[in-house]
């Protein structure tokens, strides 16, 4: 069975509905609602009957309570309905189902507590379908209190999505737990994990009842049998996980089902089931002989051409999607580009190469239609051609420039030589040269214009202004423009996608629009549920359109959950994705973080290498068979790069997309081993401190100080920090011995300081380093000042009063396997304006390999 959306529920239960006796009441729309803004609602119990309304107003649920009056409203409020209940259904289990409540709630009913719903800071239930049974506490016959104590964490707030309803009919209760298939192919095994936050904490409990469930493997064919399996729930558990071995056979279109008594003595099971294909070697359906490198790359053709007469030749292109043609020469020296040329399906205009910035090797891209195709290709020498598919590779967003002013615009040069020859896609917010836009036109290769998406955050927009504000974006309809990529389809209401799904409409029904392609930046929105988010993606799918998907990995504190959120975050989520929409990896763009320097980046850990990180997420998407047929990928965004580490993300992208290796290209190990503690979480342990008062050198901490740092997403790895308190009188210094250095290798320092007493003033603080034996690199080495995060915002730090932080990094080569690292902090100089520093901030001690250009 495959999931049920809200929109079927209500549609079906709109029929039991009409039964005689009803079997379902509908409790959607008016409900009395009060905002608990002193948090004063539990203790005065305005769960009970008996207490004074006034202040309390009517509020329609589907919709947010921003849109009815409370834009500014987080936190806690509540909402309370009073009812009748069928004396005819006394006797019945009784559910109350709710569509999406952002992001936690309490349920009482009658002045009992009933359940609790979602689990902060990450669980929320705002587009999750949640259930309680009321049966205890309900009166059939009598009129009947609920009340439900929502929590908004941030953002939405409300009992914002339908259905709303009570029911005594068990096909009226959406499909729960969900279900989540991890495909491990090299173990052979098919591993299930049930979430059952919907089902509330209470349940889960083990309070009324014992809980087990039942795992069930249907391989749909009559020669296995169905495998099955009995798990005990433990009390608190939210997730069930089990393994089942999957036979030798490489390919099997499969069922996993899985069901919970949702009583004691209960007649009813909560029962939900996914399709899941297991096929661990791809290949094309069409075309078994081609040789298949990884999921990015399959090679289509090797042809010799001898020089002085002209070659023809076809070659098949498996799928809609980017070619690659790569020519070397005889005698492995770089092609003359005017010596050459090659014709794809007889057009005028031959293809334009660009130098392989590895090897003495020309490549050109192209967008080609699945089929296949011809080649005439002319040559004064002997030359070799090889022509593989390669994914969309896209850069966004150019032209941009670094935060940190001393790494350098992201400009054309920059480009020329670190990422164009890596990518097919540049996306742009406007302002690139027209000779830019025509010279990567010329090239086969492809711009995108970058757009808002109206109404995120707000009400819901008027499809024909939304349509308008997409028709005038910067040079959208110049010719060398391909499509639209607009930012970023999230959380919203379903009134939300039906105005974007009709602007979108209006878009390409344009007499200009043509053939161009529109992107939807956006999270995960399958799990919104409501059938109009749904038809926003189905109406994008039918015609050809695309998603980029954001998928920001911060470091983990270990391997393991590193490797567990690539499963659940890219593997798992996919499959959802093509559960309800079959051939959606045709059109998808996994848009991979590239947000790796302050003010905002995932570069959370200093005990963790982030570029093993990132190799990891290239490496499993290049490999796993789960993610074979993937359109795309990006890296998401310049200005937020560390312009080391988007140097790396293209290596990463030739290395895995271009060449087709299977073979991880970076080896080092995930953790870091040069420091002992290097983000102070431990004190000063690891560190030895030299200074005349115990004061003057000390660890402290401030909540939310690495959020405004720019760590994200917020965490508290950072909150704490060495406090050097640099008016002191005497020598002071902070240092520890750098271990596990490889003479020969560049490595960088990293480290982020902060006038603690000054934080709001934009000035640099005076803090010194020494590193013994190794050679520094000024030219590759820098000190920034920024100011915090726009969107970080935290007590009175926002956009408009920032909090000011200096990121350091010191390029060096070791001379020796240890170094000894030292901080101290600098006097201030006479005759500056800027304020003394106090106590300075010092955390974010990185040492680890570095990406030399």
């Amino acid at each position: 069975m495959k999931s049920c959306s809200a929109g079927l529920i209500l549609i079906f239960c709109s029929l039991a509905w009409a039964q005689s006796p009803p079997s379902v009441i509908h409790l959607d729309r008016t409900w009395l609602f009060k905002p608990d803004s002193a948090g004063s609602g539990l203790e005065e119990q305005w769960f009970s009957r008996n207490i004074d309304l006034t202040g309390w107003v009517s509020i329609q649920t589907g919709r947010r309570w921003e849109d009815q009056g409370y834009p500014d409203l987080n936190g806690a409020a509540w909402f309370r309905k009073e009812i009748e209940v069928p004396e005819s259904w006394k006797g019945s289990p009784i559910w109350l189902v709710l569509g999406g409540v952002n992001d936690e709630y309490d349920l009482f009913c009658n002045g009992s507590r009933v359940n609790s719903f979602g689990e902060p800071p990450k669980k929320s239930v705002a587009s999750d379908l949640t259930v309680a049974e009321l049966s205890p506490f309900l009166h059939p016959g009598e009129k009947n209190l609920l009340v439900l104590r929502v929590i908004d964490w941030s953002g939405s707030g409300g009992i914002q999505r339908d259905p709303c309803f009570l029911t005594i009919e068990p096909q009226c209760l959406p499909p729960l737990p969900k279900i989540a298939c991890q495909l491990k192919y090299p173990e052979k095994q098919l591993q299930v994990e049930c979430d059952l936050t919907s089902l509330g904490r209470d349940f889960l409990s083990g309070d009324r009842h014992p809980l087990h469930a039942r795992f069930e493997l249907d391989l749909r064919t009559p020669a296995d049998p169905v495998q099955a399996q009995e798990i005990d729930v433990q009390p608190g558990s939210r997730y069930l996980t089990t393994v089942f071995k999957m036979p030798a056979a490489s390919e099997h279109f499969c069922q996993v089902r899985v069901s919970i008594p949702a009583g004691l003595n209960s007649q009813w099971n909560y029962a939900n089931s996914q399709d899941v294909h297991w096929n661990p070697c791809p290949t094309w359906d069409k075309y078994p002989h081609l040789k298949i490198r990884n999921n990015f790359v399959t090679d289509l053709s090797d042809i010799d051409v001898p020089p002085g007469q002209i070659t023809a030749g076809t070659f098949p292109n498996p799928r809609s999607g980017w070619v690659c043609f790569s020519i070397t020469a005889e005698n492995s020296s770089i092609p003359a580009p005017d010596s050459f040329s090659v014709l794809v399906d007889s057009e005028s205009q031959a293809l334009i190469f660009r130098a392989n910035p590895n090897q003495p090797v020309l490549e050109a891209m192209r967008m080609l239609p699945e089929g296949n195709h011809s080649l005439e290709i002319e040559s004064k020498n002997q030359l070799h051609l090889n022509i593989r598919t390669i994914p969309e590779l896209a850069y966004t967003y150019y032209p941009s420039s670094s935060h940190l002013k001393p790494q350098g615009p992201y400009d054309w040069k920059y480009l020329e030589r670190y990422i164009l020859p890596q990518a097919n896609t540049l996306v742009t917010t406007g302002g690139a040269p027209p000779e830019e836009l025509e010279s990567w036109h010329k090239e086969g290769r492809q711009w995108l214009a970058n757009a808002g998406l109206p109404g995120l955050g707000a009400s819901a927009p008027q499809a024909d202004a939304v349509c308008r504000t997409w028709l005038e974006t910067p040079v959208l309809f110049d010719p060398p423009v391909s499509g639209i990529i607009v930012d970023e389809f999230m959380d919203a209401s379903p009134r939300h996608y039906q105005a974007w799904k009709d602007a979108w409409k209006c878009l390409v029904d344009h007499p200009n629009w043509g053939s161009k392609v529109f992107y939807a930046f956006s999270g995960d929105i399958y799990h919104l549920g409501d059938p109009e988010s749904r038809e926003f993606c189905r109406a994008l799918l039918a015609r050809g359109d695309r998603f980029a998907v954001e998928k920001y990995f911060p470091e983990e504190p270990s391997l393991e959950i590193a490797q567990n959120w690539l499963v659940s975050g890219l593997q798992t989520t996919l499959l959802d994705w093509k559960n309800l929409f079959p051939g959606f990896e045709k059109h998808l763009v996994y848009c991979l973080g590239n947000l790796t320097a302050p003010p905002e980046s995932l570069n959370t850990n200093p005990g963790v290498d982030l570029k093993v990180y990132m190799d990891m997420q290239m490496h499993f998407l290049a490999t796993d068979p789960a993610f074979w047929g993937l359109f795309g990928l990006m890296q998401y965004t310049a200005s937020y790069a560390d312009e080391e580490i988007q140097r790396y993300a293209f290596r990463l992208f030739r290395h895995y997309c271009i060449e087709g290796s299977t073979e991880r290209m970076n080896q080092d190990p995930y953790h870091l081993t040069h420091l002992i503690n290097p983000d102070f979480e431990q004190g000063l342990n690891g560190w030895e401190v030299q200074a005349s008062s115990p004061s003057d050198i000390h660890s402290a901490s401030m909540e939310g100080f690495s959020w405004l740092q720019g760590r994200y997403p917020r965490t508290s790895q950072g909150d704490h920090f060495a406090l050097i308190h640099s008016g002191s009188s005497g020598q002071i210094r902070l240092s520890q011995k750098v271990l596990n250095l490889k003479p020969g290798r560049p490595y960088s320092l990293k480290f982020i300081t902060a006038d603690l007493d000054h934080l709001d003033r934009p000035h640099e603080t005076a803090l010194s380093f020494d590193l013994e034996d190794v050679q520094l690199q000024p030219g590759l080495s820098f000190k920034a000042l920024y100011p915090s995060c726009y969107s970080h915002t935290l007590g009175d730090y926002n956009r408009e009063h920032p909090a000011y932080f200096t990121c350091h990094r010191i390029v060096f080569y070791p001379e020796r396997e240890t170094s000894n690292l030292k901080f101290s902090p600098i006097a201030q100089e006479n005759g500056r304006d800027d304020p003394p520093s106090g106590r300075i901030a010092l955390n974010f001690v990185e040492i680890q390999p570095f990406e030399k250009p």
